[in-house]
């Protein structure tokens, strides 16, 4: 009998109390449920294989049976929608719940993980916050970074170590001055709504990013793309790029519909790996690209639903943000690179104890840090009292504070802004006199509002008045890229992606926030620096290169780094040979089932 069908007959037995045991004929029950003495020993029957009641039948007529409920309305309830979670009926599901968010977003949780339905895999995933729309031509949080990914795909892609690979384009190559760029696209690129991705439409893509705010720092040297034939084209710039095709591996310069870039609508379109079936303020549905150019995804669906943060808990496989403050909870294999010993974490967390355990949990410090930024478009602060504070803020002082308000996430001390380089060594300077009020701008990210409030309270018990100016994501980088921050203290964070040199490159020659903050002066000066590492350096050098820069920021007393999150890994045998990207999310094409 279908469950919906038992459930009705289960709501019958209201008269009889939860655990409470009653004598009771069969005849009894039966006109209790209206149904027949026969139909009824079958209802009884299926009830108890389910653990919803106990039935002890007594043998002879009118002899008294034992009935225990042994499960309240609501749990059988409960019961009956999770098994319609685990078949993707989402919709009926919630509607037997009457609506209730809550229960529904715990049920996601208690259910999520990878399901196999009619032979196709389906991954479940819940997340806190609904995700912005995935169009790759404007700046993201972290997680939206990672869907990017999933969706839209590049003309080249990125290995760990900065050598470009094969993707939209199968060739390409470039004039002895590196100053002309030709590109051969695959044949039978599509992308998701049937159109044909050709030389045309990415020459006129690139064109039209060349005049936008978020890439004009990185193409004012972007002279022309002239159309070759339907799969080739040339572009011309002004100046030497040695790099100028790793520059296209970047998200940022994913291939979309040119008409694409004005568009508002959530369901964008791309030509990954994945499409986007469905995106909405509560969920993401992502379907398998069977047109995909590459190799085709595993996983057949995933669903990403957005639970209010009071009804996520740690059960599962739902994304929540203590550790690494955008992670996901997920499989993968060991990471072999070493890191610092300077790992601190939640007091719940034993690392030592997780990293004997290699089939449970994982973790990674992540390719980036949080930092702050001595505003240098409002010079309040001088090199001094700049110097003095990176000290007193530093990630000791602030981590200590964290301890105090019992408030600590994952994370590993930064003296620089990746994990991988060399620690900074500063000069431990004498206490100076500080300004009597100071105001912080910084965003709504998990870590940095717990460190936002550790701030303050350092700053407040040296009789400093703190004003906190918090603003959501969209806003806080609409501000950076419209007019420098008032603020005397920024506090922001980066997170490489997968083309880890050029994501590095990128963000030391365009973050909105980062040039918003250090100064019209030292803008200018950090984007010629990195003009000359594109003209002369491999890719692959990029990082080396740009280490001595992020060295000279911190040395000057512009940026401060403070800490390194520590992204977590997690699984339970259901994910098979699933690794943890950059980002901190399973990679979700590769998951799959033997059954």
């Amino acid at each position: 009998m279908e469950s919906i069908n038992l459930y009705r007959y289960y709501e019958r037995l209201i008269k009889f109390e939860v655990s409470v045991e009653y004598a009771v004929t069969l005849a009894d029950v039966a006109d209790t449920m209206a149904t027949s003495p026969r139909h009824a020993r079958s209802v009884l029957k299926q009830m108890t294989e389910l653990s919803w009641i106990a039935w002890l039948p007594k043998v002879g007529r009118n002899q008294r049976s034992t009935l225990i409920k042994k499960l309240d309305r609501s749990d059988v309830k409960k019961l009956i929608a999770t098994e319609w979670l685990k078949q993707s009926k989402y919709d009926r599901a919630l509607e037997f719940l009457d609506n209730d968010q809550s229960t529904f977003g715990q049920l996601l949780q208690q259910t999520a993980g990878a399901q196999i339905n009619e032979g196709s895999v389906h991954v479940q995933l819940t997340y806190n916050r609904s995700f912005a729309r995935l169009a790759p031509n404007v700046p993201h949080r972290n997680s939206e970074r990672f869907l990017v990914r999933q969706v839209h795909a590049c003309l080249v892609s990125m290995s760990r170590d900065g050598a470009l690979k094969p993707d939209i384009a199968h060739h390409w190559e470039a004039d002895e001055r590196f100053r002309k760029w030709s590109f051969y696209i695959r044949p039978s690129v599509y992308f998701h709504d049937g159109t044909r991705v050709n030389a045309e439409s990415i020459a006129t893509l690139l064109m039209q990013l060349k005049e936008r705010d978020y890439y004009r720092s990185e193409l004012t040297h972007l002279e022309s793309v002239e159309v070759n034939h339907a799969l080739g084209f040339t572009v011309s710039l002004s100046r030497s790029d040695r790099g100028f095709a790793a520059l296209l591996s970047d998200l940022k310069y994913s291939i979309q519909p040119p008409q694409q870039l004005e568009g508002s609508d959530l369901n964008v379109v791309g030509c990954g790996v994945f499409s986007l079936a469905d995106q909405s303020s509560s969920l993401l549905n992502l379907s398998a690209n069977e047109r995909y150019h590459g190799l085709r995804s595993l996983t057949d669906h995933v669903s990403i639903w957005s639970v209010s943060a009071h009804s996520q808990h740690s059960n599962g496989y739902s994304l929540k943000n203590p550790a690494s403050c955008e992670q996901a909870l997920v499989s993968g294999s060991r990471v072999n690179e070493p890191y610092s010993k300077k790992v601190i974490s939640h007091p719940e967390i034993d690392l030592e104890k997780e990293a004997l355990s290699s089939t449970t949990s994982r973790a990674r410090i992540e390719d980036g840090c949080m930092f702050m930024i001595f505003n240098q478009a409002k010079p309040s602060l001088s090199f001094a009292q700049r110097s003095w504070l990176s000290q007193m803020l530093s990630g000791e002082k602030v981590w200590q504070q964290l301890v105090r308000n019992q408030d600590t996430f994952g994370a590993e001390f930064a003296s620089s802004f990746f994990p991988f380089w060399h620690n900074v060594k500063r000069i431990h300077n004498r206490a100076v006199a500080l300004p009597r009020e100071l105001t912080i701008a910084y965003y709504n990210h998990p870590g940095i509002l717990r460190s936002a409030k550790a701030v303050q309270q350092i700053l407040e018990a040296e009789d400093i008045e703190v004003t906190l100016n918090l603003y959501d994501f969209d806003e806080f980088v609409g501000k950076a890229t419209r007019e420098p921050f008032d603020e005397d203290i920024v506090m922001s964070s980066l997170n490489l992606d997968d083309n880890r040199q050029v994501s590095a490159l990128l963000f030391f020659l365009s973050d909105p926030v980062l040039h918003a903050g250090i100064g019209e002066d030292v803008s200018i000066w950090l984007r010629a620096e990195i003009n000359k590492i594109r003209a002369d350096c491999r890719p692959e050098n990029y990082l080396t290169e740009l280490e001595q820069i992020g060295s000279l920021l911190i040395h000057e007393g512009i940026v401060s780094p403070m800490f390194h999150h520590r992204q977590t890994l997690s699984f339970q045998g259901i994910l098979k040979g699933v690794e943890i990207t950059t980002w901190g999310w399973p990679q979700i094409r590769d998951v799959w089932s033997a059954d």
